[in-house]
């Protein structure tokens, strides 16, 4: 494990088998839900992104002579808005950890691939408005980290059953081509913020 300035902002190793000459199958790694791979034809992200019931794993996979570089801000209630920049290459043998609350922003990343291998947690406040299909937080790139929001992130690990449903509904809206609401709270200090919008 390599850590960084910020608390849970980690890499670790991947495993990879092994399966001929300069050739291995990239395992995936334990977690609760089916893994992901995005292709970016862009270079970076347009905002700032956090979420507070998702831990993001990824795994960076292209050109080993591509320069990437990663902006974080600590945005969790109980932190001190550490901020840390990291400047790395794909490479297949690792993966990041952003933590929940931690907002993170790419650049260099066109012709990347990311295997995304998320952990989903439930929030423990009985006056939670979260919704766990709508949990993304944008903040622009020209915010001062002093005035990124302080966030509330879930504790709970999402129970199986759980993570069965939302697995479902993941392939019907792939399968159906369709679009879906995204309308959420935001705990931010002791006020929870709605947050409007739509993913298709």
């Amino acid at each position: 494990m390599k850590t960084t300035e910020i608390d849970g902002l980690v890499w670790n190793d991947n495993f990879c088998a092994e399966t001929g000459s300069a050739s291995y199958t990239l395992v995936a790694n334990p977690g609760p839900l089916v893994t992901d791979f995005q292709y970016w034809n862009r270079d970076s992200y347009e905002a700032y992104i956090a979420h507070i019931g998702q831990d993001n794993r990824f795994t960076f996979l292209g050109d080993p002579s591509a320069v990437i570089k990663g902006h974080f801000v600590d945005c969790r209630a109980k932190s001190h808005a550490t901020t840390t920049n990291l400047t790395f290459s794909p490479n297949a043998e690792s993966y990041l950890t952003i933590p929940r609350g931690v907002a993170s922003f790419f650049a260099g990343m066109q012709g990347v691939t990311v295997r995304s291998e998320p952990i989903l947690f439930a929030p423990s406040r009985p006056d939670s408005d979260y919704s766990v299909g709508n949990d993304q937080i944008r903040m622009s790139t020209a915010t001062k980290p002093a005035d990124f929001p302080r966030l509330i992130v879930n504790e709970l690990p999402l129970p199986k059953g759980v993570l069965n449903l939302i697995n479902a509904r993941q392939q019907e809206i792939l399968r159906t081509k369709q679009s879906y609401e995204s309308s959420f709270g935001v705990p931010v200090g002791d006020t929870i913020v709605r947050i409007n919008g739509s993913r298709g």
